[in-house]
């Protein structure tokens, strides 16, 4: 399952409205032993809102600590195929709110089993299953 910056972001960021209930997906991930697939550009995403949006530097530093300490099962390094594919699905998407990062997302989701650990309901209309719907 790929994992957006909307549910790290949730999950880290107290305030933030889906907090409860990113905790709780996440638990339930790891109880029924998900593969969790992170994108680098998920990761950069939400390490630079929580400093330039949020302005919570602390918690920034708390995912740069989960990287480096490997506690994120598994990262997936965006190459050139994957960014042109990307590209493709960001052209074709006419929702306006949609971004790069999130097409990445949706590439890295249809490269492994087509669901998104998501709390932006944009994923839905482009085919993908969310986590909370899955878990």
């Amino acid at each position: 399952m790929a994992v957006d910056s909307s549910a790290l972001i949730a999950l880290f960021h107290e305030n933030d409205a889906n907090h409860a209930k990113a905790e709780e997906l996440f638990k339930k991930a790891l109880e029924a032993k998900l593969r969790l697939i992170y994108p680098t550009t998920a990761l950069v995403e939400t390490v630079d809102t929580m400093i330039r949006k949020i302005k919570n530097q602390s918690v920034a530093e708390a995912v740069v600590e989960l990287i480096l300490n490997t506690q994120i099962s598994d990262i997936e390094s965006i190459g050139a195929e994957d960014t042109k594919a990307a590209a493709k699905v960001f052209k074709n998407n006419p929702d306006k709110r949609k971004t790069l990062a999130d097409a990445i997302v949706a590439v890295v989701a249809q490269k492994y089993n087509g669901a998104i650990f998501a709390f932006d309901k944009g994923f839905k209309d482009l085919g993908f299953k969310l986590a909370e719907e899955l878990l």
